[in-house]
């Protein structure tokens, strides 16, 4: 019988809910805020999806469960590939559960596939798809719609009003997925996330539809969502919303790498990346794709990859801006670049000779180098009003502790304000407005929690103590070296007694057999990340 539900709303803010919560449009967060605690639930360094929602679930910083970006990259050819679940070092609430032979059940939780075996089910969220790995046991792909998606595919730009119902279709389906999972299954333990307030927020930020901010309408969406799983559930139940990260309305845009460039630490073998012609030919071509249907547009971009050359697709790619990042091992050139840029919010890495193929900055003078840029990337300022876009260029090793911190950034920028959004990728100019996206992610989430176990009051966490949380509700040990700690000043007549157990003594699901690790540019994930804006 499930005794604890956890409900995420992807990038949900107070700033939002504030004023929707005062008048009274989301009735079924009213409940549970007026019911029991809330408070902002603090994200990771920086409030980027994949390492959040998996620190969420293991209690650790990314320098301990290895989740820093939805990419990583390898040492020796720089070449990026997509991260999924196997990269993952630490473990997770299920894993706990499962050691001490008690159910959970999992639905839609971002970087999470291939799904593991140890659950009473379990459906990975995005940028999985549903022809990857994505559900466990076999028999609960029964309980999915056969035309079940992960990701909306109707684009914003095009029809704003048909995206937001695209978007609020996924949430319903989600909704049904999981009362559906649960009346077969009934774990002790469900966490379900949903992502379109994320997505509606980045893309919408601003429009009105029918006469109503659309971000409005997806927050009273999923609220109503909430409701349905709050009425099919008992009144005895434990009930926590999360949200990963926060957000907020952005200024620009800056192409990491391009600022790099400019500061004389990266270079290009050909800054114009010898696209000429190509860029005209890649834009107008991939224009004329995409206003065919959606199915019939992924047909025609399938078919040019399989007949064209690959050097064609990688020039008329690059032309169209589409692979900063793709093909970052082909076009930089690495025996004369001391620092460099992938993946998302402001991750930067040194060229050191201790880690990289043909590094160039020797141990000896690391340390100097490294401050050297970061004195620089502070110094950077907005070429029209004079701001300085960078507040910090923090050290790695300050931010993220633990085994896999090999991985972490050499320094992690923080824009001012978290008015900008970062890509590690070059652009024509380094900063420029927005362009598809118009918000992006915040470090301040929401939390919110009310049960039979849960004091009623104010709470702040990280989400790092989320896991330790729902373990202490469950009466189950801690995972020795988890960052988080249980939020007791909320638990009413829960026993926090100290008991921890050893990762190394917790079955590991994913430790047997990755998925395909493919460095292939066509990667299916990354076609789903760049069309939602990761590139």
């Amino acid at each position: 019988m499930v005794s604890t539900l956890v409900v995420g709303i992807d990038a949900a803010t107070w700033d939002i809910l504030e004023g929707l919560l005062d008048a009274g449009d989301l009735p079924h967060l009213a409940s549970l805020r007026s019911d029991g605690t809330h408070g902002t639930l603090t994200s990771t360094r920086p409030p980027m999806t994949p390492q959040a929602w998996t620190s969420m679930v293991t209690g650790v910083n990314p320098g301990k469960h290895g989740i820093f970006d939805f990419r990583t990259q390898d040492p020796e050819t720089y070449e990026v590939r997509p991260v999924d679940a196997t990269d993952r070092r630490f473990p997770t609430l299920w894993d706990v559960f499962d050691h001490a032979d008690r159910s959970s059940g999992v639905v839609n939780l971002p970087v999470s596939h291939p799904a593991p075996s140890n659950t009473s089910f379990f459906v990975a969220g995005f940028p999985a798809s549903v022809d990857d790995d994505i559900v466990a046991p076999q028999a609960a792909a029964n309980h999915l719609p056969d035309d079940y998606r992960i990701e909306p595919t109707v684009d914003p730009d095009d029809d704003p009003a048909a995206y937001l119902e695209a978007v609020e279709a996924l949430m319903s389906v989600r909704t049904d997925l999981t009362l559906s999972l649960l009346d077969a299954y009934d774990p002790e333990l469900c966490w379900t996330v949903f992502m379109g307030v994320d997505w509606v927020q980045h893309y919408l930020w601003n429009d009105q539809i029918d006469g109503e901010r659309a971000v409005h309408r997806a927050y009273r969406h999923v609220d109503a969502q909430l409701g349905r799983l709050l009425e099919a559930i008992d009144d005895d139940v434990n009930v926590l919303v999360v949200s990963d990260h926060g957000f907020r309305e952005i200024d620009g845009e800056i192409h990491l790498n391009s600022v790099l460039e400019s500061l004389g630490e990266l270079r290009r073998y050909d800054a114009d990346d010898d696209t000429g012609a190509f860029a005209t030919f890649a834009t107008a071509a991939l224009a004329a794709i995409e206003r065919f249907p959606d199915s019939v547009e992924h047909s025609i971009k399938a078919a040019v990859k399989r007949a064209a050359p690959a050097s064609l697709l990688r020039r008329s790619e690059q032309a169209a801006g589409l692979t900063g990042q793709r093909y970052l091992h082909e076009r930089v050139e690495w025996s004369a670049t001391r620092a460099f840029s992938y993946g998302s919010m402001g991750r930067v890495f040194l060229n050191r000779a201790s880690r990289y193929r043909d590094g160039t900055i020797e141990e000896a003078d690391y340390e100097s180098v490294r401050a050297s840029l970061a004195a620089d990337l502070e110094g950077v300022i907005h070429p029209e009003t004079g701001d300085q876009v960078f507040e910090a260029a923090t050290p790695g090793e300050e931010v993220y502790t633990g085994g896999s911190t090999d991985a972490a950034p050499d320094l992690l920028l923080t824009p001012t304000d978290w008015r900008y959004m970062i890509y590690g990728g070059f652009g024509d100019e380094w900063l420029h407005p927005p362009e598809k996206r118009y918000a992006d992610h915040a470090p301040a989430g929401i939390f919110l929690a009310a049960g039979p176990d849960i004091a009623a009051g104010t709470c702040d966490a990280s989400v790092y103590d989320v896991a330790p949380t729902v373990l202490a509700l469950h009466d189950l040990p801690l995972v020795e070296g988890m960052d988080g700690a249980p939020l007791t000043s909320m638990l009413r007549g829960i026993d926090v007694s100290g008991k921890t157990v050893a990762p190394d003594a917790i079955r590991d699901e994913l430790s047997h057999g990755p998925t395909d690790r493919s460095t292939d540019p066509d990667n299916d994930v990354e076609d789903r990340l760049e069309d939602l804006g990761y590139l």
